[in-house]
């Protein structure tokens, strides 16, 4: 993967999970789901699709300067968490879902071969935050198709899709217990804070994990809608 800055790698035989969203900090409501993982001795992937140049929040400077100090912030929440940190490159505000897009993405699948991949919902926001949930789903369908990405071979596996929490959105709700990553998910959240000179957000995550947690009776939680190409049958349902 391009520009790609590991900070540590799960054993191989573990579930690789592939976070991917569009600008660094959008993956501020996945981290202690990543960290369990992380934890767990899983193969942790963040990538951002790209390096956010169009921020007016790190101040008057060049593209170029924007680019490093996003490496820079990438590196330094890859350290926190625990995983692998890359860029795929597209351009901010720019994302579109086309084909030649979604081919690019999937070689990524094909190389990465995630378990479960999580991202932005389809739904509203940001242009490009429902462009990389889209041209991710079109991509691991393209994953599978071996004269599409050739040379890579096909990845086939079956992906859950975890996406950001929407309440118009008709897939199922998933809760993650993150009670012991508190403190990770903060320090990223503080780190944040001092770059764009957030007030007060650290205590305002916690209160947001707090209530989805009161949803699901864990201390702290990060909420998703799920999708699944298959379900396992249950004998009984509770």
């Amino acid at each position: 993967m391009p520009d790609e800055q590991k900070a540590g790698v799960g054993d191989g035989g573990k579930k690789t999970i592939w976070a991917c969203f569009s600008h660094v900090d959008d993956e501020i409501w996945a981290l202690g789901t990543m960290a369990n993982h992380v934890c767990r001795g899983d193969r942790v992937v963040l990538t951002w699709m790209t390096y956010g140049e169009m921020t007016s929040l790190l101040g008057d400077i060049s593209t170029e300067e924007i680019v490093e100090k996003r490496k820079e912030h990438s590196g330094e929440i890859g350290r926190i968490v625990g995983c692998e940190v890359s860029f795929v490159g597209f351009g901010d505000a720019q994302m579109e879902v086309t084909r030649d897009n979604g081919i690019r993405v999937a070689r990524l699948i094909a190389e990465l071969k995630p378990d479960a991949i999580i991202t932005w919902n389809t739904g509203r926001g940001h242009p490009d935050h429902h462009a990389t949930s889209q041209l991710l789903m079109d991509a691991a369908t393209y994953a599978r198709l071996p004269k599409v990405i050739a040379p890579l071979p096909a990845h086939r596996n079956d992906i859950t899709f975890c996406m950001y929490h929407d309440g118009h959105c008709p897939y199922p709700t998933a809760y993650v217990d993150v009670s012991d990553q508190v403190s990770k998910i903060v320090e990223v959240v503080e780190y944040y804070s001092k770059i764009y000179k957030w007030v007060g957000s650290g205590d305002e995550t916690k209160e947001r994990l707090r209530r989805n947690g009161r949803e699901c009776g864990a201390d702290y939680a990060e909420k998703f809608n799920v999708i699944r190409r298959y379900h396992q049958a249950e004998k009984y349902l509770v």
